[in-house]
């Protein structure tokens, strides 16, 4: 990368350990995750856009997904991500010990939720919510994006067996958002925007 010549790569290893729980009943299905984990001989990026090798993460949290069958015509379904994600090294980023700093671009909270109307069994219109936290830019946790909320909206109408008409509306709300954010002392923050509110249309046919 750039002017730098030495690796001095490894194998990347995981240890981790994970306990679940499963289970449904009476239109209500679930899951629920939770993990640690440890990383070792990570490769990152520093804020000087050199690839540092030997690195060490640890991380925790919990995972759930669900699905609620309201009534005939409602279904709701959710699923997310929590988790703490820090760096476990007692090297200098910057000049900066990050031994103890979040992992950056790794969001504390990642999570979706979808409201299912179907009016008819043909008809089908679907409301989903997205969520991101905010998160780190840099190793040395100077610099951040605050995340996001968004909201789209989906229909879908089977004319007959052969025919399905669909539509999407993506970003409903029309929110400036990054799809993703980073740091390097060249360019300062950068972003890579995300899509403005986008209507989709489309017809499937099948012989």
């Amino acid at each position: 990368q750039r002017a730098q010549e030495v690796a001095d790569l490894d194998s990347e290893s995981v240890k981790s350990v994970e306990l679940g729980l499963r289970a449904q009943r009476a239109g209500l299905s679930y899951e629920l995750i939770a993990y640690v984990m440890q990383r070792k001989n990570l490769i990152f990026r520093d804020s000087d856009f050199f690839n540092v090798a030997d690195g060490e993460t640890r991380h925790k949290g919990l995972e759930a997904a669900l699905q609620y069958q309201i009534n005939e015509q409602w279904l709701w379904s959710m699923a997310a991500s929590a988790g703490e994600h820090r760096y476990e090294d007692d090297r200098l980023i910057g000049g900066v010990a990050i031994d103890g700093n979040d992992v950056d671009s790794a969001p504390s909270l990642v999570a979706n939720s979808q409201l299912r109307w179907s009016p008819r069994s043909n008809l089908s219109f679907e409301l989903e919510w997205l969520k991101q936290d905010d998160y780190y830019t840099d190793a040395e946790n100077f610099h951040a994006y605050a995340g996001h909320s968004l909201f789209n909206l989906r229909a879908e109408w089977h004319l007959d067996s052969t025919l399905k008409l669909t539509a999407r509306v993506r970003n409903l709300t029309d929110k400036a958002y990054a799809e993703r954010a980073d740091f390097s002392s060249f360019s300062g923050d950068r972003y890579f925007p995300g899509e403005p509110r986008s209507l989709y249309l489309g017809a499937h046919l099948s012989f």
